[in-house]
């Protein structure tokens, strides 16, 4: 069970550490929302369409601007959740290692460079494809659009051509959309320079855990990249104070908000006082969370940070 499972199960005792040591979170998140919408409005609406998809692929897109390092480029949870496929299933795994090598090569390509061009819409297919494979590691569920790809590579051999059919081409529009408006609102960022830490995890917590991985730090801010159109919730608000607890190094936290462009982020020390309703300081609450955290009984299974690649 993940870091965000818990805070969705009432009788997790994840969930009720927030809820009994945040109770003024609710009051929190309205009042940030409502400053959010006064400044920024819904730039790309979804219609429905493979939302929650866009919304893991996104991720991969906008982590790509940043750069990217080898051992970064080796921890992608799409690509372990295609091992894992390809094991579960007996398939050999042939041409796995070719589609790995060329992804990685395009993936350096698009580093820091702005979205457009042909190259654009094929990395959107890669993206999604990975955003796919990623359920089956955080959620154990075979998309067959990914067992449909690893039987034909592993018959036929890595060739672009077997991304076509990863996604319609509403969803492909949807992420161009989203790239192009970060780009457009938030490149300074990236030209900026600063240390960027790319889908990180936390250690022994993040094994405690079953799994928690951030999208995003910058330099000692971390963010969580948010597809959605109703903006903050308490649970959200949760799932980043959690890897806040976690890393002595986040001294900020917030999110990215895809849809509106809209980035924000707090002092973690601030967030705890105004969510604990100034019962609790900073220091008590990584201290009592990471103690929760490693009491949790152990998960039957191995996390995936730190697994091999093909």
């Amino acid at each position: 069970m993940s870091l965000t499972s818990r805070l969705s199960d009432a009788s997790s005792p994840v969930s009720a550490f927030f809820r009994q040591n945040f109770a003024f979170a609710s009051r929190f998140a309205s009042d940030q929302n409502r400053q959010i919408k006064s400044l920024h409005r819904l730039v790309c609406p979804t219609n429905g369409w493979d939302a929650s998809l866009v919304g893991a692929a996104i991720d991969y897109r906008i982590r790509t601007f940043f750069g990217l390092e080898e051992d970064q480029e080796r921890d992608l949870v799409g690509m372990l959740g295609m091992r894992r496929i390809a094991d579960f299933t007996g398939l050999s795994g042939k041409g796995l290692g070719q589609y790995t090598e060329d992804l990685f090569s395009l993936r350096r390509v698009m580093a820091r460079q702005k979205p457009g061009g042909e190259l654009e819409g094929q990395y959107i297919r890669h993206c999604l494809l990975l955003a796919k494979s990623e359920i089956y590691v955080r959620a154990g569920r075979l998309v067959p659009e990914v067992l449909q790809f690893l039987y034909q590579l592993d018959r036929a051999g890595w060739n672009r051509s077997l991304l076509d059919g990863v996604a319609s081409e509403a969803t492909i529009s949807d992420m161009r959309g989203l790239a192009h408006l970060f780009a457009r609102k938030h490149w300074g960022l990236v030209e900026t320079g600063n240390s960027a830490r790319l889908n990180p995890s936390f250690g022994q917590y993040s094994e405690a855990l079953g799994g928690a991985d951030a999208d995003l730090v910058l330099g000692d801010t971390l963010y969580d990249i948010k597809t959605t159109v109703r903006l903050i919730s308490c649970k959200n608000l949760a799932q980043i104070m959690a890897y806040s607890f976690l890393d002595d190094e986040i001294a900020r936290t917030g999110f990215y908000f895809s849809r509106f462009g809209a980035l924000v982020s707090w002092d973690v020390g601030d967030l705890v006082k105004e969510a604990s309703g100034g019962n609790l300081s900073l220091h008590t609450a990584r201290d009592s969370f990471r103690k929760l955290v490693l009491s949790l009984p152990e998960e039957s299974h191995t996390p995936y940070p730190g697994e091999k690649l093909p």
